[in-house]
C-alpha cells in the first residue's frame, strides 16, 4: 500500500506508467516487479508525502519524476539487493525527503543530480558516502534554490574524499552565500569566507574547521598513507614509485601509471593512458634538511610540491604523504 497522494499520481497516469514499465523490462530483463514495487513503497512514497505536506500541487510531478528514475535504478540494480553500494538508496531514503521545497521546484533535476552524485561518491574507493549524505542533508534546508543545492553537493563530495573535486568545490563554495559557504566546509560560524578560501588555496592540508591552528609552515608532518597491493583490493601490482610531472603527482607500478590527487579529505588515483605517463623517472633524492621517519625497506622515490612530500619504500605498496605547510 502507498499513501493517498502517491496513489493519486499513479492512478492519474496509470496507462503511461504501465507502458514505461514494459519498456524498461525490455531494456533491463532482470527488472523485478516485486523489487520495483517495494522501492516505490519504501523510497518513492515518502518523497511524495514530504512534498505533499508543503506543496501539494507539486506532489504528482514529484511522484512521476521519481517513478521514471526509480525504474532505471531498480533495473540496473543500483538499489536493493545486489547494489554495489548503499549510497544511492541512502540518498533516496534519507536525503531527498529532507528537501521537499527543492524537490517541488525541480523534481527531475534534483532527483537525478543527487542520485548521480551519490553513485559517484559511493563507487569511489575509500570515499565516505555516508558522510556525503549526512553533509547534504545537514545543508539542504539552508539552500535558497536548486543551484545552491548542487554547489553544496559538490563541496560535500570533495569533503567525502573526492580529492580531484578540490578546485571545483572551492569555486562552488565561493559562489554560495557566505554563511552557507562557511557552514559547508564546517568552519566556525564566525569565520570569514575570504580567509577560509585563502587558506584552502594556499595548502591542501589547511583545515577549515581549525583555521586558527598553530603555524606549521616548514614542519614535516605525516598526513596520509595511501595505496595498496592489488591482491588486497588496491591499485598496485608491485611497490609503487612517485614522481612529479607538469605540476602533478604521478605514481608508477610496473608498466602502469596513475595520476594522484590528495588533500586533507582524501586521495584518489586516476589511471593514465600510455601517452600521458610520466616522462621523467622517479628519484629517491630527499630534500635538504628533511628527516624522514623509518620506513619498510629503503626509500625508492621522493616527489614534492610546495605543500606535499610523497615517499615510497621498497617493501610496501603504500605511499606516505607529508605536509610541508
Amino acid at each position: 500500500m502507498v499513501s493517498e497522494s502517491f496513489e493519486r499520481a499513479l492512478r492519474g497516469s496509470r496507462e503511461e506508467l504501465n507502458a514505461r514499465f514494459a519498456e524498461a523490462r525490455q531494456q533491463f530483463p532482470a527488472l523485478s516487479a516485486d523489487a520495483f514495487t517495494a522501492f516505490l513503497r519504501e523510497a518513492v512514497d515518502p518523497l511524495v508525502q514530504a512534498v505533499d505536506a508543503v506543496c501539494p500541487e507539486r506532489a504528482d510531478a514529484v511522484g512521476l519524476a521519481a517513478y521514471g528514475i526509480a525504474l532505471e535504478l531498480v533495473g540496473q540494480r543500483l538499489v536493493g539487493a545486489g547494489a554495489p553500494d548503499t549510497a544511492v538508496e541512502s540518498t533516496w531514503r534519507t536525503l531527498l525527503p529532507a528537501m521537499p521545497q527543492l524537490l517541488a521546484a525541480e523534481p527531475s533535476r534534483v532527483i537525478a543530480s543527487m542520485t548521480n552524485a551519490a553513485h559517484q561518491v559511493g563507487t569511489t574507493p575509500n570515499a565516505n558516502a555516508a558522510a556525503w549524505v549526512n553533509d547534504v542533508t545537514r545543508l539542504a534546508p539552508d539552500c535558497g534554490g536548486v543551484d545552491e543545492l548542487l554547489r553544496v553537493g559538490q563541496v560535500a563530495a570533495w569533503r567525502a574524499g573526492l580529492a580531484h573535486f578540490r578546485q571545483g568545490a572551492i569555486g562552488a563554495a565561493a559562489a554560495l552565500p557566505e554563511t552557507l559557504a562557511v557552514k559547508a566546509v564546517a568552519a566556525p560560524a564566525s569565520s570569514r569566507w575570504a580567509d577560509i578560501e585563502a587558506g584552502l588555496r594556499a595548502s591542501e592540508w589547511f583545515d577549515p574547521a581549525k583555521p586558527d591552528g598553530p603555524d606549521r609552515k616548514g614542519a614535516l608532518r605525516q598526513v596520509a598513507t595511501i595505496g595498496a597491493f592489488r591482491g588486497l583490493g588496491g591499485q598496485f601490482i608491485v611497490p609503487p614509485r612517485v614522481t612529479r610531472v607538469a605540476g602533478n603527482f604521478h605514481v608508477l607500478s610496473g608498466d602502469e601509471t596513475w595520476l594522484l590527487t590528495a588533500d586533507l579529505y582524501g586521495a584518489t588515483f586516476h589511471r593514465l593512458v600510455p601517452n600521458e605517463t610520466a616522462a621523467s623517472r622517479p628519484v629517491a633524492t630527499i630534500p635538504p634538511a628533511t628527516r624522514l621517519p623509518d620506513g619498510p625497506g629503503t626509500v625508492t622515490s621522493v616527489a614534492s610540491s610546495k605543500t606535499t612530500l610523497a615517499v615510497t619504500w621498497s617493501l610496501t605498496h603504500r605511499i606516505m604523504l607529508f605536509a610541508l605547510s
